[in-house]
């Protein structure tokens, strides 16, 4: 399979339109409460545009401006998605000993993302960007890098990703949690050298389940 700039501006547009919708669902429902679930697939569109930018940029001598666009796509995917997930469905769920776990997982996910991301901002040169049959590699240096597995690293980030969306009790959300959680597999088996943009590419694709899930009001109740 291969993947391009076009493929990923495609996704984008699906996903802006897609969330849009859901966000116009939120208004017309008064139920705000799912608004950041609503702009999950909006946030997941703007990621794909910034990749999209980074096919085009890949082309180009200059390859400052290929950083630019990684470290926008970046800041989705190794600062926000850790901690966005569980703190849209904290805004939905009303079990005490649920939101303690969830605030819990919002915390920690948050921490990880800065430990992940900011430390890239100050040494840019710990990223780089190429095309690799046909998929663009992210290759970044982690501070924990020779003291902590890298695996365990991946193992935390699932967890803080896909936990919240596993635990809630509205079961749309579990349903996201899933597909999310396959297209890690199938992500991982077949594309395991460009992991974090592939991963990305089909997280987007599966938020635009969330038009089904505002589409029916049956969906919003718990399990």
């Amino acid at each position: 399979m291969c993947f391009s700039a076009s493929s990923s501006f495609l996704i984008s547009a699906v996903g802006i339109c897609s969330g849009s919708y859901c966000v116009s669902r939120v208004n017309q429902t008064n139920v705000y409460d799912y608004l950041p679930i609503a702009l999950t697939p909006i946030l997941f569109g703007i990621q794909q545009g910034l990749e999209g930018m980074v096919w085009l940029s890949l082309n180009s001598a200059d390859s400052q401006i290929t950083k630019t666009y990684a470290f926008g796509f970046l800041f989705f995917s190794h600062f926000l998605w850790p901690f966005w997930m569980t703190f849209s469905v904290l805004k939905v769920e009303t079990g005490e000993t649920i939101k303690k776990v969830l605030i819990g997982l919002l915390t920690i996910g948050f921490l990880y993302g800065v430990f992940l991301y900011f430390p890239l901002l100050v040494n840019p040169d710990w990223l780089s960007v190429n095309q690799v049959y046909g998929s663009i590699q992210y290759r970044i240096h982690v501070m924990s890098h020779g003291i902590v597995s890298p695996y365990l690293g991946i193992l935390l980030y699932v967890m803080l990703t896909l936990l919240g969306l596993m635990l809630s009790s509205h079961r749309g959300l579990n349903y996201l949690g899933g597909l999310i959680f396959i297209a890690l597999i199938f992500s991982q088996l077949l594309f395991d050298y460009a992991l974090i943009s592939v991963w990305c590419f089909f997280a987007a694709v599966t938020s635009s389940y969330l038009l089904y899930f505002f589409s029916s009001e049956e969906l919003f109740q718990t399990s």
